[in-house]
């Protein structure tokens, strides 16, 4: 069985709004999203790119979220 390729999740968070970056192991962008800064719409997305995903959060004003 061959293994699922990893993917880069990258995180720009603002208050209100987050926007997302997936990139394969190469750095093609296969995915932007923009989603509510929200736990179940975060947890959402990480689940939907599939089961090994590395994950960034760009920190700042949001960091004590």
């Amino acid at each position: 069985m061959k293994q699922q390729a990893i993917q880069y999740l990258a995180f720009d968070v603002h208050q209100a709004m987050s926007v997302a970056t997936v990139r394969d192991a190469s750095g093609a962008i296969r995915m932007r999203a923009t989603v509510p800064t929200a736990a179940k719409a975060i947890v959402g997305l990480v689940k939907g790119i599939g089961p090994r995903v590395l994950v960034a959060f760009e920190e700042g004003t949001q960091a004590q979220w």
